[in-house]
């Protein structure tokens, strides 16, 4: 019992220092902070997922313009963490996290408007965030971009530049991806039936699911 105690003082200790330590931070320090601090801060919180303290200080952090924390606020309005999902509230945490160029952030916002999910669906503007989300090394958003191409969602339909963004996100190691450009190689579409490639990009799906690091 007095273990139990001595944690509980403990962890209180550590939510009010990271309170008085954020209440200095200012725009000047942003890029440290978000750069240095906020692994700790998420090492320190996954083993307290459910706790809200962990909630007050990313809320803290993130409405003075931290993109991890605005991030962090995005995912767990969008996942209902402490509740129901409220994606209304996590397409404003996204997009806070957005302003700062947060790649992460950028692709999530862009899915709730493809799907209309808190935002009025808007395929266009799903697919110019996708771009930025891809154009800053986020492989499932060039995955998602090659789906909105093929269905022609946002964009002009175009297989050849589906099978292309296809391509990328599975030489990045998407698994999804590689799936369907084995489908598109099986059945020629956007590119010449290559029963080979459609055999090696099959496989290659296979592996990096067991292997979530291959690739």
């Amino acid at each position: 019992m007095k273990y139990c105690l001595s944690i509980r003082h403990v962890s209180v200790f550590l939510v009010s220092l990271f309170f008085l330590s954020i209440t200095a931070v200012n725009a000047a320090d942003h890029q440290a902070l978000d750069g240095y601090q906020l692994p700790d801060l998420s090492n320190w919180c996954s083993l307290r997922q459910k706790e809200l303290s962990c909630a007050s200080i990313h809320e803290q952090l993130a409405l003075q313009g931290i993109s991890g924390s605005a991030f962090w606020m995005g995912k767990v309005s969008a996942e209902g963490a402490f509740g129901e999902g409220d994606f209304k509230t996590a397409a404003h945490w996204y997009s806070v996290a957005a302003e700062d160029d947060h790649p992460k952030a950028i692709g999530e916002l862009a899915l709730l408007y493809y799907h209309g999910a808190g935002v009025e669906k808007d395929y266009q503007l799903a697919a110019e965030l996708l771009r930025r989300s891809a154009d800053r090394g986020e492989v499932e958003a060039l995955w998602h971009l090659g789906r909105m191409y093929h269905f022609g969602r946002g964009v002009p339909q175009d297989h050849a530049q589906a099978f292309d963004y296809f391509k990328q996100a599975a030489e990045k190691g998407s698994a999804a991806a590689a799936h369907t450009l084995s489908f598109y190689y099986q059945n020629g579409i956007g590119i010449e039936v290559d029963k080979k490639s459609a055999m090696y990009w099959r496989y290659r799906a296979m592996f990096t699911q067991q292997n979530p690091t291959f690739g």
